[in-house]
């Protein structure tokens, strides 16, 4: 809604902390499995 890139890391299903997380993932967040992750899915340029 903002116009930028959300990123989210799973987590254990059963925890509740993961909660927050997982819901990112279900609304269409960028899944986070490494830092290379993030790095391609940002817009940088100039490299």
């Amino acid at each position: 809604e903002q116009g930028r890139e959300v990123f989210a890391i799973p987590g254990q299903v059963d925890r509740e902390q993961s909660r927050g997380g997982h819901q990112l993932l279900r609304d269409g967040a960028t899944l986070v499995e490494s830092a290379g992750d993030v790095i391609a899915g940002l817009p940088i340029s100039g490299l």
